[in-house]
């Protein structure tokens, strides 16, 4: 009896432990597929901006622009995708510093209104890509508030992004 005990008991230790390492697998996994998902989703938003620019920057260096509007609009795209750019990278790298821990907020006070009005004017872009557009509706005044300004943009930026890929039978955003 004492033998049989023994080995049920090695038994559901081996179980139990085969029921862990496959859990683990599991998660890995998971974290994996989120990982490559992540990097594809960076690698897309990162090929836009530059697509842009560069076909811009050789037409422009080649005098391929025929008019002079056409060069000023050129130069305001460049300019426009360039911060569009930045943006990426600072968010990828507050990104590394949430997961690092390392993360500061840089408090100040900002006024909400000019804020999303900036946010909105901006966002409006991409927007118009997936053909929609964003409206900003102010209801008088709104005292400012204390918060770190681009944690704050950020956050509104994703809840735009958000609104515009999952409500595609909608076009405007307000």
């Amino acid at each position: 009896n004492l033998l049989l005990f023994g080995f049920a008991m090695v038994a559901m230790a081996l179980l139990a432990g085969l029921y862990f390492i496959l859990r683990a697998m599991n998660r890995e996994l998971a974290v994996g597929k989120l990982q490559s998902e992540f990097v594809a989703t960076v690698s897309h938003e990162f090929r836009s901006p530059l697509t842009s620019m560069r076909q811009l920057s050789e037409m422009l260096s080649k005098g391929r622009v025929p008019t002079e509007d056409l060069r000023q609009q050129s130069y305001e795209i460049l300019a426009r995708e360039s911060e569009r750019l930045q943006r990426l990278v600072e968010s990828l790298l507050d990104f590394g510093r949430f997961e690092g821990g390392a993360a500061r907020y840089n408090f100040e006070e900002v006024n909400p209104l000019a804020l999303l009005s900036s946010l909105a004017a901006d966002f409006q872009d991409k927007a118009a890509v997936q053909r929609c557009r964003v409206e900003l509706s102010q209801a008088g005044e709104c005292p400012a508030i204390r918060a770190d300004r681009e944690a704050l943009r950020l956050a509104l930026w994703n809840l735009l992004d958000n609104a515009v890929k999952y409500s595609p039978q909608c076009p405007t955003v307000w």
